[in-house]
Formats: C-alpha cells, sequence, structure tokens
C-alpha cells in the first residue's frame, strides 16, 4: 500500500488518537486536527491525500469542513465518519461530493479497506474517482 498522507478530523480525543496510532501502523502518516477550524489552517500550509473528518462537530460540521476543503484542495480524497443514517443527510451529503462513508461505531478493517481502495482509484485515473466509495454495514 502506497504511504498516504492523511488529515483526521475528530474532536473525541479517544477515537482521533486510535485513528492516529492506526494509521501509523498501516504505514501512513496521520496528522489530527479536533475541529474544523484547525483543519483548514492545516490544509493552508500543508499537501494531504485524504481528509477523514467526523460529521458531527461543535463549530463547524464535517460537511461544511469538506466544502471548505474542496475550495483549498479540489483533489483530496474526502471521507466522512458519522453515527447519522445516509438517508438524514440527504441533500447535503450528495451536494459534498463526498468519496467514502464509515459508520460509526468504527470498524478498523473497513477504514484500512476503503484507503486501499481510495488509492487504488486515483492511482488508476490520476485524479478523485469518478464513482463514490462507501462502505456500510448491513
Amino acid at each position: 500500500m502506497e504511504v498516504k498522507k492523511i488529515l483526521i478530523v475528530e474532536d473525541d480525543a479517544f477515537l482521533r488518537e486510535a485513528m492516529e496510532h492506526l494509521l501509523q501502523s498501516l504505514g501512513h502518516e496521520p496528522r489530527s486536527c479536533s475541529c474544523g477550524k484547525e483543519a483548514l489552517a492545516c490544509l493552508e500550509e500543508e499537501a494531504f491525500d485524504i481528509l477523514i473528518t467526523d460529521l458531527r462537530m461543535p463549530g463547524m460540521d464535517g460537511l461544511e469542513l469538506i466544502g471548505k476543503a474542496r475550495n483549498i484542495a479540489p483533489m483530496l480524497a474526502m471521507i466522512l465518519v458519522t453515527g447519522v443514517p445516509l438517508e438524514e443527510l440527504g441533500d447535503r451529503l450528495k451536494k459534498s461530493k463526498v468519496d467514502g462513508f464509515l459508520s460509526k461505531p468504527l470498524d478498523w478493517q473497513e477504514l484500512s479497506l476503503l484507503l486501499e481502495r481510495l488509492g487504488r482509484m486515483k492511482g488508476r485515473e490520476g485524479t478523485r474517482g469518478e464513482k463514490d466509495v462507501f462502505l456500510r454495514r448491513t
């Protein structure tokens, strides 16, 4: 698997640190932030391959962050993590052009699989994938 620079945005410190450790163990280079405002500053300073963000956070939610991040880094792959059913997000989710979706509680194997799929799509096309890559538990 190709090493990816991944920005994690999660207000829950325990989950944020757990994701960071998992991604490091997979050979990636993670950096983490606790809010959308901090994440936007990171995106201005540094180039990332993937953004993983929680939906519900104080201040700016994950979909708002994704919209603003697209303006800074249009080719950045975006993964939304939430406990909210997709149906409740409706048009906001469609307009955001999220590249992947993971349900809480997180399944680490699903996260790893999603990162592999996004990496293959980006490698094959040289840009964001044409199709969204969603992983849902049934």
